[in-house]
């Protein structure tokens, strides 16, 4: 009976069961509860001209966000952002205590996670100093040939940065002047190792080092073919 049944039923009875299983699939997928993780940056503004960030616990905030699809859909991701003025802030650690959420979110969404809850940041005072810049070399040209002269353009180049890197410093180092098999002169730009801190170049000009390479004069004393004695 059951199959006489089923088989009784028409085409479009069954395509239309079909789609209203599919609306109903779909309208419960809307509804459901679902959570997405969110990276939402840091942005600092307002530094003040005489000081300089040295450390910043974090660069974007994390938080974890539940509610429907549909609800979730309407994050405008591209264009969140966690603004921090820092133009009342003095020398020294600033912390500041993170709103939770952080960001306004869609109606229907909510924040069940966020972390760091505090961003700790650290200024300190600007200082600029002039250093010596000493070329870092390796190799030697190639056989028969010699270096005749290195010049850096400039000698020396003004720093900037975060006082307590920059006043300890009386120069700074090139990167690796390759010299292996070299047998003509060359004008390079380099670029300056400045450690990784909160330090950097003032001037836009580059680092040049010019290299000249000469050709070894035979010596006629060693290279003298040596006389057969004879008897």
């Amino acid at each position: 009976m059951a199959r006489g049944r089923i088989s009784s039923l028409r085409p479009g009875a069954l395509i239309l069961a079909f789609l209203i299983a599919c609306f109903l699939w779909a309208v419960s997928q809307g509804q459901a509860d679902i959570e997405q993780v969110l990276e939402i940056p840091v942005e600092l503004h307002g530094i003040p001209e005489a000081l300089v960030l040295t450390e910043q616990n974090a660069d974007s905030l994390r938080i974890h966000v539940g509610g429907t699809a549909a609800a979730l859909r309407n994050i405008e991701k591209d264009e969140l952002s966690y603004r921090v003025d820092l133009s009342s802030s003095t020398r020294d650690i600033t912390t500041i205590n993170v709103e939770n959420p952080p960001v306004s979110l869609p109606r229907g969404v909510r924040t069940t996670q966020l972390s760091p809850s505090q961003l700790t940041i650290k200024l300190e005072r600007k200082a600029r100093k002039s250093v010596t810049v000493r070329p870092d070399l390796e190799g030697e040209p190639a056989e028969g040939f010699r270096l005749k002269d290195l010049r850096v353009v400039p000698t020396r180049v003004w720093l900037a940065g975060a006082q307590s890197q920059v006043l300890k410093l009386d120069e700074v180092v090139t990167q690796p002047i390759v010299l292996t098999d070299l047998s003509e002169s060359e004008d390079r730009e380099v670029r300056l190792y400045l450690g990784g801190g909160s330090i950097w170049k003032e001037e836009e000009t580059p680092v040049r080092v010019v290299i000249e390479i000469e050709a070894v004069e035979p010596d006629p004393e060693v290279d003298a073919p040596v006389a057969e004695e004879t008897g």
